[in-house]
Order: C-alpha cells, then sequence, then structure tokens
C-alpha cells in the first residue's frame, strides 16, 4: 500500500472509531458524549482548521504563514486556556475586524468553551468576508464543526454540503469524499443512522471518482464504506450485517499485508468488540 494511503488509513481508523459512548471521530479528533462534549479533549480539534486557512483545493499555492497569534492562540488553546486565546483573538479583531483567521479562530475558541451560538456568530462572519473559494470552504467548514460540537447533525450536513459542492467546482474527489465521511462521522454519533449512511456512501462513491486513482487509494475507499456500514449495522442491532461488513473490511486490509501495519488490525478487531457491546 502506498505510503501516502497508508498514514491516511491509519488517521482515519484511529481518528473515527467509537468504544462505548465516547467517539473519535473525523480528522479534528473530536471526543464525543452524547450528552456532552468533554472540552479537555477536544482542544485540537480546530487545528486543522486554524492552520493555514487557505489551501484547501489542489489548485491552491502550497503553504501559507499561520498569523503569529494564530500560533499563540493555539498555544493557549492546547494548556487548555481558550479564554486567553479568545481575548488575544478578540483583540486583533479590534484592529482587523475582516479577518479570516481571526473570526474563525474566536469561533473556534467559544465553542472550546461551550459557546456555540455566540460562536457561530464569528463564523458567520467568516463566511461573509472570505474572498477566495478555500476561505469560504475553511469557514463553512467551521461553523459545520461548531454545529457537530453539539451533535447537530441536520445542521452539519448543511454546511459540509456547501464545502462539498466548492470541492466539487475544482473536481477535487478526494477532499469531497473526506467532507462526505466527515459529515457522517457527526451524524452516526448523533444517532441520524440513515444520515450516516446516506453520506457515507457519498464519500465512498465520489472518492472512488478521483482520476487516474491507484489501487491503494480504491482500497482506502472501500475500507472505510465496509467499515461505516459495520458500524452503522451493529448501532442497527444487525449482528450478522455488521460481522459481515467486519470481514469485508479486515479482507481489505490483510490484502495490503506485508505492507498494512499491525496496528490497523488492531484497531479494527478493537472496534469489533466496541461494536459487538451495542448490540
Amino acid at each position: 500500500m502506498a505510503e501516502e494511503v497508508r498514514q491516511q488509513l491509519q488517521h482515519f481508523i484511529q481518528s473515527s472509531l467509537c468504544w462505548g459512548t465516547r467517539c473519535l471521530f473525523s480528522m479534528q479528533r473530536f471526543i464525543i458524549n452524547p450528552m456532552k462534549v468533554t472540552i479537555g479533549a477536544i482542544t485540537s480539534a480546530w487545528f486543522v482548521i486554524l492552520g493555514p486557512l487557505a489551501p484547501l483545493f489542489a489548485q491552491a499555492p502550497a503553504q501559507q504563514q499561520q498569523p503569529e497569534y494564530v500560533k499563540q492562540g493555539q498555544q493557549l488553546m492546547r494548556e487548555g486556556k481558550p479564554e486567553e486565546a479568545l481575548a488575544l483573538y478578540r483583540q486583533t479583531l479590534l484592529t482587523s475586524p475582516d479577518s479570516l483567521a481571526a473570526n474563525v479562530a474566536a469561533g473556534s475558541a467559544l465553542d472550546l468553551m461551550g459557546k456555540g451560538e455566540e460562536a457561530r456568530k464569528y463564523f458567520t462572519k467568516a463566511i461573509d468576508v472570505a474572498d477566495t473559494p478555500e476561505g469560504r470552504a475553511s469557514a463553512k467548514r467551521a461553523m459545520a464543526m461548531s454545529y457537530a460540537f453539539e451533535g447537530d447533525c441536520r445542521k452539519t450536513v448543511e454546511y459540509e454540503q456547501q464545502v462539498f459542492d466548492l470541492y466539487g467546482s475544482v473536481k477535487n474527489f478526494f477532499q469531497q469524499g473526506e467532507i462526505a465521511d466527515e459529515a457522517a462521522r457527526v451524524c452516526i454519533d448523533s444517532g441520524d443512522w440513515d444520515t450516516a449512511y446516506k453520506w457515507y456512501q457519498i464519500g465512498h462513491d465520489t472518492g472512488l471518482k478521483e482520476l487516474d486513482i491507484k489501487p491503494a487509494r480504491q482500497d482506502l475507499w472501500n475500507f472505510r464504506w465496509e467499515h461505516a456500514q459495520a458500524r452503522i449495522a451493529a448501532r442497527r442491532g444487525d449482528q450478522a450485517e455488521a460481522q459481515k461488513h467486519v470481514a469485508a473490511a479486515k479482507a481489505i486490509l490483510d490484502k495490503g499485508a506485508p505492507h498494512t501495519p499491525s496496528i490497523y488490525k488492531t484497531t479494527v478487531r478493537r472496534a469489533d468488540l466496541a461494536d459487538s457491546q451495542l448490540l
């Protein structure tokens, strides 16, 4: 399996499985409790979005330097000090009220403080001031993740759909698939299994549209789809169906041997055990 895809697969497996009521999901590594978000454990959730807020599109320039205040704010949030990070971002907004990065950063800090409604005012502003497709995608994805904090599948999908469409406009099928799976993981953990199934399937089907897709990348999408169907079947109480898809997922991993790290198989076994407890 190609190194890039093996890394993506490892990250996906490690960041999307559930153990009991605590679920690691999406590229942002949320830890969600059905009743409440564990704030201290999700500080890293926003760093993907807060990172250089540009190059989300294949055509975009390589990397952009983060503003110093974003770096400082990220460090404060790692230290469990979102209030101080928020004060830093608000200070920046006094002189640069139309800063996309500062608005998204302020909103992220508020989300970590459990103030989603206030956070979304900043994300709305970020969407309004974004002047590039990648900027709008960043801001809308931040809005989607804000609703994800609250387990709101419907509103998360509303904004993820817009990000999905932006990637579609530049035929970035891989990133479309990533966004669809991200939305699906929010929905499965919020209990909306039909919507989760729909978006997992969209992610799988769209990801496979990538031009000149490599066999390893095909394996990645097929593994995700089988794994998703196993999780959904388990939550619906259909043990036989769940085990069928677990077996299919394991077969895809085994196909990559001996290059498939053992951690993949270990994680799948843990997922198998965890989901069986939900039956």
